[in-house]
């Protein structure tokens, strides 16, 4: 996943201000910060967790599995000889593979180490490309500004642990940006043209929203080839190369998305990955997009991203109006892809859905704010900027101090129930709606409740399917001899088949952040089985951490009792 060197050392593409120095500290200062901030947060993590290191999120497991899988067994899926589509992101799969042949030692902290070298990239990027926020040693407004955007505006620590692909594929998503700007306004050029086709696809292998960013360069190609967008470009973009680059650009996202389709129909699941297939099932027009209104309400989940969109249609709506246009391609590339992520994909979940849109829009913003605002109002830009930061971003702010609890959680729910089955039922089949840490300790077959790495349940979900028949699951756990069922008590989103009873419950006892409940079950068929399961987890009781007990049969009763 790297880029050619030709693509970085372009300097500045907006108007230079002489009053700034031409090497500034903003790399030096963003990374010190990104090191710093991230550090802090393992220690902590660390103390809560009795020492063990762990991400934020069960997914990043996911990732680590099939790694794992396919290092040691040569398949895709998350257990050994059986293909399962559980990842939507084969490119960041094959990457931690890759790594993981050379730095087998390293596996469990790859994901971060991968992280912190993609954000590092991010910040070079934005660092040589944008004028803003370069300043001279010891100003003490832009090194606010930058430690904001580092920690807070663009989350780099808390989704450096978070440990999935979202920094990677951002970093790539910004060098189209600066190819596209390239080709707009500098030189037309084949070579240019072999790079931003090339970024894209790999960017697509990484995840598949890249689509959104090829419409809108496609969309902004468009634009700029015509008078209202294209007065100092349309020599360098004609309206033949404009339909060329534009539909090149998309070719270049389908590409890798059609052979990853053939590649799972060969194997005889869907054209898309199980997770995104398992996802579109709800709340979509036809099955794929969103009503309007149900994408408007999924934008004002995230006040930072809808602000960055308002700021480029204010600057698109102006440029359009014989206003300054120097950024109007870029701007448009990212309205389009914004516009079509809150139709087609989700925000939220840790901040990182959306974390391309959201540092890349920032990116756009910082450079519109250098074109349009004289030199001398820098200052007050820069004021109104961390103002803005304190206010739409405010709960990243919170979300980031509750990383090292994210991890708690993990490691007191997720974590000790993928050791628990590694110990007793290692080698046999459990069912259960965490897919990461349990299959990167199990060896065994795996039915996934929510369908990321069960294809038939997949379907069942993007058919609309809420709530699981009991025949259904009991023909997949018949099917797959599964001994043992684990999973959070608060909405399994499937029936219990007959013959299951419930054994007991781990109960979790501090704030939820990364989970969706506080209490895991644990079912059995009757008789032996259920016998053994109690035996188990009473075995395993002294090794949970502080704050997760256990409640067995007979608490339960009374417990349902006295909700009555």
């Amino acid at each position: 996943m790297t880029t050619p060197t030709a693509i970085l050392p372009d300097e500045e593409f907006v108007a230079s201000d002489t009053a700034l120095p031409p090497r500034s500290p903003f790399v030096a200062t963003s990374l010190i910060a990104l090191v710093v901030i991230t550090a802090v947060l393992v220690i902590v993590g660390l103390v809560m967790n009795d020492g063990h290191f762990l991400y934020v999120f069960d997914d990043t497991a996911i990732h680590m599995s099939m790694a794992r899988q396919l290092a040691d067994h040569g398949t895709w899926g998350v257990t050994a000889h059986h293909y399962a589509s559980a990842s939507s992101s084969p490119g960041w799969t094959l990457l931690l593979t890759a790594f993981s042949f050379l730095f087998p030692f390293a596996r469990d902290v790859l994901p971060l180490l991968l992280n912190l070298a993609a954000a590092a990239w991010i910040l070079v990027l934005i660092g040589r490309h944008q004028t803003l926020l370069r300043f001279r040693r010891h100003e003490w407004l832009p090194i606010t500004v930058t430690v904001f955007c580092v920690a807070i505006l663009w989350f780099l620590p808390g989704l450096a642990l978070a440990g999935m692909e979202h920094l990677a594929h951002t970093a790539l998503v910004l060098v189209a940006l600066i190819l596209v700007d390239r080709l707009v306004h500098d030189e037309y050029s084949a070579k240019t043209v072999r790079q931003l086709l090339l970024v894209l696809a790999l960017a697509t292998t990484v995840r598949f929203e890249t689509a959104f960013i090829a419409a809108g360069i496609a969309v902004a190609l468009f634009c700029v080839a015509r008078p209202t967008f294209g007065r100092d470009t349309r020599e360098a973009i004609t309206r033949i190369r404009a339909w060329r680059l534009g539909t090149g650009a998309l070719l270049a996202c389908a590409a890798p998305i059609g052979i990853y389709s053939v590649i799972n129909r060969a194997f005889g699941e869907g054209y898309l990955p199980n997770s995104i297939l398992a996802k579109t099932g709800f709340d979509r027009v036809l099955g794929i997009a969103r009503a309007p209104q149900s994408a408007l309400a999924v934008l004002e989940t995230d006040p930072a991203l809808l602000t960055l969109m308002l700021i480029a249609f204010a600057y698109l709506a102006w440029a359009a109006t014989d206003g300054p246009q120097r950024n109007a391609a870029i701007a448009i590339v990212f309205l389009t892809a914004a516009l079509l992520h809150a139709f087609l994909a989700d925000i939220g979940w840790f901040e990182r859905y959306q974390a391309y849109l959201v540092i890349s829009g920032s990116f756009v913003a910082f450079r519109i704010a250098a074109e349009v605002f004289n030199p001398e109002r820098r200052r007050r830009v820069l004021v109104v900027v961390l103002i803005l930061i304190s206010t739409v971003a405010i709960g990243k702010a919170v979300l980031l101090v509750e990383v090292p609890l994210a991890e708690s959680n993990t490691y007191r729910q997720r974590y000790q129930l993928a050791r628990f089955l590694h110990r007793y039922y290692d080698g046999h089949a459990f069912l259960t709606g965490e897919l990461g840490y349990t299959t990167l300790l199990h060896n065994g077959a795996v039915i996934d409740i929510l369908g990321l790495g069960t294809y038939p349940i997949a379907v069942e979900r993007h058919n609309g399917v809420k709530m699981l028949d009991a025949q259904f699951v009991e023909r997949l756990a018949r099917e797959r001899r599964v001994r043992v069922m684990a999973f959070y008590a608060g909405g399994p989103g499937f029936k219990i088949p007959k013959g299951w009873v419930a054994v007991a419950q781990w109960h979790l006892d501090e704030p939820k952040i990364s989970i969706p409940d506080n209490a895991i079950a644990f079912l059995a068929r009757k008789g032996a089985p259920a016998h053994a399961l109690e035996r188990h987890l009473r075995a395993y009781q002294a090794e949970l951490p502080s704050r997760v007990s256990t409640l067995y049969q007979a608490d339960l009763f009374k417990q349902y009792i006295k909700n009555l």
